[in-house]
């Protein structure tokens, strides 16, 4: 009762779909809404993550994001069975009750980075409906390290500067802070030594570019 809205967390709907490749089955919950990422939800051969080499991503928070796309898109059988097998228990304290930090943020954000690297690498051999279903999951996420992002204390937002590469600085100037933060975050770059050129030369061109 005091989670009501994590409800929808777990809960397809009653949906049940037939066997269909991983990738298949991906874009079938992308379309209808129900692409959920908690690994309860699902049971998997230990086999098939050995071959796959699928494994959680040490260090980080939200790591189920990553490793329920890497087995969708590894799958070659899956099914979506409509069947209650278990009750959730949601405690207070635990990464998804307790107020966000820069954890949870960086942890969303390297999520969102594997798998626009994935998007990228394989786009010759997907197809439109994937690339799709790719493009409205990268959404999804970089919203996600949004809304994270914007209920940061200062010096945890500074934080999420200071632990990104070059690159990452770049994709998140443009993908998650709102243009008015582009001169903030120039000027602390600069004060505090935390991008040195490079980092500031990313904040200016996304400037440019949200303009």
């Amino acid at each position: 009762k005091s989670h009501s809205e994590m409800r929808h967390d777990c809960d397809r709907g009653g949906l049940s779909l037939p066997v269909l490749s991983g990738q298949e089955m991906f874009t079938e919950f992308v379309f209808r809404k129900k692409y959920l990422v908690s690994v309860c939800l699902q049971f998997l051969r230990r086999s098939f993550l050995n071959e796959a080499g699928i494994t959680f991503l040490e260090g980080i928070l939200h790591e189920d994001n990553l490793f329920t796309f890497q087995v969708m898109m590894n799958a070659g059988r899956t099914e979506c069975l409509n069947l209650k097998l278990f009750d959730r228990r949601i405690r207070q304290g635990c990464t998804m009750t307790k107020k966000p930090d820069y954890y949870n943020c960086r942890g969303y954000y390297v999520c969102c980075l594997e798998i626009l690297k994935y998007a990228l690498n394989h786009q010759k051999e997907s197809g439109c409906a994937l690339q799709l279903s790719l493009a409205e999951l990268l959404k999804e996420l970089f919203y996600s390290v949004k809304r994270t992002y914007g209920k940061l204390q200062k010096q945890q937002k500074m934080q999420m500067i200071k632990h990104c590469t070059p690159i990452e600085k770049y994709i998140f100037c443009i993908w998650v802070l709102p243009p008015g933060a582009m001169h903030r975050i120039r000027r602390l770059l600069k004060n505090k030594g935390l991008g040195g050129t490079i980092g500031i030369t990313a904040a200016r061109i996304a400037e440019r570019v949200r303009g």
